[in-house]
């Protein structure tokens, strides 16, 4: 018993400390931001200060659109203006930045050496580590109540 509340006041100690860490990261922003055309779709390119991949949303038109990479590849036809926007955040603080461009679909020029993928840096290991710190600390605190009851 006294164990497990020892470790539950681990836990915690360990998780506000890394929330600590998180709070002590430099406000996310991004540095730079590039729309173009090319056979697969529409390319936004971006860089972060930080380095994190950042969130990518799309609006054509002005409407929002459903795909969050940073291909879209459907949705749009000539004349129309596409505007990818970028959002870096460390989970605690974001930072957008947007461009705009009109679609062409006459430059046929391939994308070289990119890579396309996902991922969103979130803060769920520290929400878990929490969660799991505190429902330690219940059952530690409940054990300890139902001790005392049985001795006393």
């Amino acid at each position: 018993m006294k164990k497990m509340f020892i470790l539950a006041i681990l836990l915690l100690i360990i998780q506000t400390s890394f929330a600590q860490i998180k709070l002590d990261a430099p406000n996310p922003s991004v540095d730079s931001i590039s729309v173009r055309e090319t056979q697969e779709g529409i390319y936004c390119e971006a860089k972060t200060n930080d380095g994190t991949w950042p969130i990518f949303t799309w609006k054509v038109n002005g409407k929002q659109q459903k795909e969050t990479e940073p291909l879209l590849a459907s949705g749009y036809s000539q004349g129309d203006e596409v505007t990818c926007i970028v959002t870096a955040t460390t989970g605690f603080l974001n930072s957008t930045d947007e461009k705009t461009i009109t679609v062409n679909q006459t430059a046929q020029t391939p994308l070289t050496g990119a890579v396309i993928g996902a991922g969103v840096v979130t803060n769920l290991p520290w929400l878990v580590v929490g969660i799991l710190g505190m429902v330690l600390i219940g059952i530690a605190f409940i054990n300890f109540k139902m001790f005392r009851k049985i001795k006393g």
